[in-house]
């Protein structure tokens, strides 16, 4: 307890206590397209609400994405987001990629200082679980000037829930125009080709293909059948700690994703 006070006394003098999860909808409670959503090879799809699902390059591979209500038990509530595998890729080719991906909005990224002297330091903080341990990329990329930065985080036992803790210096090189366009991608690697590893991306830089999935081991979530990742409890912030998971009420987590998705029934109603 002493410990999650003095994380909060961080964010504090970071200036958010309130409202200082950039992600919309980390704990993947609001689901309004409901049920399994199937991601084919080669496409991006929306799944749970503001999270995508992307399977660029891929021939075979196909992909069922579900809300499923098993949580770390510290969370205390939410879902889970949960990926599997259910037709396999053959190969593993040097242009593949699968990744996870949430989008925060650019005028709710100001708060970034991205492109300024006043630039800020940030920690994302997440809850993974996988059939399959080994290494995995993340990494943001600034959608307006085109920079990106990443890290790595390692999976220690198979279907075991464990949290990750990433800390990414603030970004120099560009500034996030302040609109409702994309601000960053947040990117989660479940699956990378060799053209996507080959180049340092752990301090800001201009894109390049390299960059994008840096130190990513472990890709045999694409050739195992039924193989399974998770991830909950996903909160991004200013600082240098992460703080204990913003929790907020549905009613403000549904109105934050109906400004991307608004579901009606055939009487008008919202659904």
């Amino acid at each position: 307890r002493a410990r999650d006070f003095a994380d909060l006394a961080s964010a504090y003098n970071s200036g958010a206590l309130a409202n200082r999860n950039i992600v919309d909808n980390g704990n993947f409670a609001v689901h309004q397209r409901t049920g399994t959503i199937t991601v084919a090879a080669n496409t991006g799809t929306n799944t749970i609400d503001r999270w995508e699902c992307d399977t660029a390059n891929c021939d075979n591979i196909s992909i069922e994405v579900t809300q499923a209500d098993d949580i770390p038990p510290e969370l205390g509530e939410g879902y889970s987001c949960k990926v599997q595998v259910k037709t396999v890729e053959s190969a593993i080719a040097s242009n593949e990629i699968v990744r996870l991906m949430h989008f925060p909005e650019a005028q709710d990224c100001q708060r970034l200082g991205y492109g300024t002297a006043n630039t800020k330091t940030t920690t994302l903080s997440f809850w993974v679980k996988s059939s399959i341990a080994g290494t995995f990329a993340v990494n943001i990329y600034a959608d307006d000037g085109a920079d990106i930065i990443g890290s790595t985080y390692t999976i220690s036992s198979a279907d075991t829930w464990e949290k990750k803790t990433l800390t990414f210096a603030g970004n120099t090189l560009g500034v996030i125009v302040n609109d409702n366009g994309y601000g960053v991608y947040l990117q989660w690697i479940l699956v990378a080709g060799s053209d996507f590893t080959a180049t340092d991306n752990t301090s800001w830089a201009a894109y390049a293909d390299g960059r994008l999935a840096y130190g990513h081991a472990t890709n045999t979530h694409a050739t195992t059948d039924e193989s399974t990742w998770q991830i909950a409890g996903v909160q991004w912030e200013l600082g240098e700690v992460a703080t204990p998971f913003e929790h907020i009420s549905y009613a403000d987590n549904l109105a934050k994703c109906q400004r991307y998705l608004y579901r009606i029934d055939a009487a008008g109603n919202s659904v």
